[in-house]
């Protein structure tokens, strides 16, 4: 019962407090976190200690990776007490432009993050300020770290 209820208060707490900026249901990312990955201008593969494995960057790279997510098959979870991280995928895209700031003075900013845990069983997804743990389906992990 706490679980259901705690559940329910994350949830109404994303709805009021997360606006525009995230959107989720217990089926998985949707919305606006969707919205978020789909606008990655690179993706940064960081192994458990955070030392840089790749970086992807054209939209080839881009796209693959994003349908391989297969984010309509995630599930919200609990991530069972000590899980290993695996690693992380660092989402990131162009700065918003800002009032009387140069087009080519914008750099990049990190839209989200997901780490891994657990050979690909489970990612704890950190998208505008919220941090949503996630059950993942089989072969999403293996595309990462190959």
């Amino acid at each position: 019962m706490k679980n259901i209820r705690s559940g329910l208060v994350v949830l109404l707490t994303l709805l009021l407090l997360g606006g525009c900026t995230m959107v989720c249901n217990i089926a998985g990312p949707t919305g606006a976190e969707q919205e978020v990955l789909n606008m990655t201008q690179e993706v940064l593969v960081l192994d458990p200690e955070g030392k840089l494995v790749r970086t992807l960057t054209t939209d080839e790279e881009l796209d693959a990776l994003l349908d391989g997510l297969r984010l309509e098959d995630w599930t919200l979870a609990q991530l069972p007490q000590g899980a290993v991280s695996e690693g992380t995928i660092v989402f990131r895209q162009l700065e918003t432009l800002k009032l009387g700031q140069r087009w080519e003075d914008r750099s990049m900013v990190e839209a989200a993050r997901l780490t891994v845990y657990d050979q690909g069983a489970y990612g704890v997804l950190l998208c505008g300020g919220v941090s949503l743990c996630f059950g993942l389906p089989e072969g999403v992990y293996e595309q990462f770290w190959e």
